[in-house]
């Protein structure tokens, strides 16, 4: 033996013990066979049956939990659930490593006392209670030391060993066979036959599930980089479009400098401060300023205040730069609105379709302003506000040749 079987070797100790077809085989070459020999080696099972307590210790970084090592004891048999936790309880076993030699000595008198026969299987080594020859241990056998296997041994005690790592539910952190109440070595590999038949179904489409996790997880990370290409490109877009609007931007910037008076680096101090405060477009800016949401903004995403010099320069110039807001100056100045006012104007016309100067005039004249208005949940015009609306927007209609 050199701890390697071919796949017609393979298939002729599987098909002896459970019958396996060759579309079985194939899937568990598929499965195990790392290095693509087409030759199954005892550390490729090995690994690929119980790489799991390996990651979930490596993950870790520390021993698995006492429950997680007596989790097939109280998997496979139910009533011995409580004298388990009760003797490990009293004895103090808190933490126990698969390879911690002495931790597992204190099991030995529990094992003994209720003829159990434990084999533990991890993937850095296999330990288990077997005689010397290796044979099926019989009705009286207990419990004997524990040797660590090597791999050629390991296809020696096939019979015994295979059989019992295949006929396991859930092989991730121990299996414990349970051989009480046997009468010969032949009742023994009958049973575990027997197990073995009624588990040997589920084989396949076990390995066949682990093989769709691991398209699924190649597909998902497919996605996931596809999902990122489409966000870097969309970053970079968004860059590029911040630096366009900020080019654009700027010549109606330098309007505001000029008739402030700013120097340049005053200018450009302010400049800075509408870029990080998203201010940076024509439309943002006369909204913002002409809304009163400046102040509001700037703090959501922590960028320092205008001074009120500044914040007078750049509300003025807004109003004036804008048809609409241009509108609601003027007619503050008939109806007595204050800067707040005037900005809760602009807000509230907006918000109901009044973008422009047509579109208001065309709402009071068909007077759908404040009903619209009241449905969108703002206050509606007084008598004395609407009656100069409507006066406007009489004026407007004769100064544009409108009906």
């Amino acid at each position: 033996m050199d701890g390697k079987l071919s796949r017609d070797e393979l298939k002729a100790i599987f098909q002896k013990v459970s019958n396996w077809d060759d579309d079985m085989i194939d899937l568990l070459l598929e499965q195990c066979d790392y290095n693509k020999d087409g030759q199954l080696q005892v550390r490729e099972f090995i690994d690929f049956m119980f790489r799991g307590a390996k990651m979930e210790r490596e993950e870790r970084g520390r021993p698995l939990r006492l429950v997680r090592i007596m989790a097939m004891h109280q998997a496979y048999f139910e009533d011995l659930q409580p004298r388990v936790t009760d003797f490990f309880h009293k004895h103090g076993i808190k933490n126990i490593d698969l390879n911690y030699e002495a931790e597992w000595e204190k099991a030995l008198p529990y094992c003994e006392e209720n003829d159990v026969d434990v084999l533990v299987v991890d993937s850095d080594a296999i330990r288990c209670a077997v005689r010397d020859d290796a044979t099926l241990w019989a009705e009286r056998d207990k419990w004997f030391d524990k040797h660590e296997i090597p791999e050629g041994k390991l296809f020696q005690i096939m019979p015994f060993l295979q059989e019992i790592v295949k006929k396991s539910k859930n092989p991730v952190i121990a299996l414990h066979p349970w051989l009480k109440e046997t009468k010969s070595q032949a009742a023994c590999l009958d049973r575990i036959t027997s197990q073995l038949r009624e588990w040997r179904d589920g084989i396949k489409e076990k390995l066949k599930n682990y093989g769709d996790r691991l398209e699924q997880k190649e597909r998902f990370q497919d996605r996931i980089s596809d999902m990122e290409a489409l966000i870097e490109a969309s970053e970079a877009e968004e860059k590029r479009q911040k630096e366009r609007d900020i080019a654009a931007f700027r010549p109606l910037f330098q309007q505001i400098a000029d008739k402030a008076g700013w120097d340049e680096k005053r200018a450009e101090q302010v400049f800075d401060r509408l870029v990080r405060g998203t201010l940076y477009t024509e439309t943002w800016f006369v909204e913002a300023f002409t809304e009163g949401s400046v102040e509001k903004e700037l703090d959501k995403i922590s960028v320092e205040q205008f001074p009120e010099d500044e914040m007078t320069v750049l509300t003025d110039f807004a109003f004036e730069h804008n048809d609409l807001a241009k509108t609601v100056r003027y007619l503050a100045s008939k109806t007595g609105w204050d800067l707040k006012d005037q900005q809760q104007v602009c807000h509230k016309l907006r918000r109901v379709g009044c973008v422009e100067n047509r579109s208001l005039q065309v709402a009071l004249k068909t007077k759908s302003l404040n009903a619209r208005l009241k449905k969108h949940k703002f206050l509606p015009f007084g008598d004395s506000s609407l009656e100069i609306l409507e006066g406007w927007a009489s004026i407007y209609a004769a100064s544009h040749s409108l009906g």
